[in-house]
């Protein structure tokens, strides 16, 4: 997951991305730089339960 604004990570990464992590999903968030869970927090969370639940993945 990254904030749309991050001057860190941009879709010229997605390749080695994919290549070193072959599982990977690529989420994007919107109006949010590198600290996307306080950019935008609500977006944040949504995305990440989606990915939780859609994987099995519980505490």
């Amino acid at each position: 997951m990254y904030g749309e604004n991050s001057p860190y990570i941009s879709s010229e990464d997605f390749p080695i991305i994919r290549s070193q992590f072959t599982n990977a999903q690529i989420l994007s968030v919107s109006e949010a730089g590198h600290w996307v869970q306080a950019d935008n927090p609500e977006e944040f969370y949504t995305k990440s339960m989606l990915f939780f639940l859609q994987n099995n993945l519980q505490s």
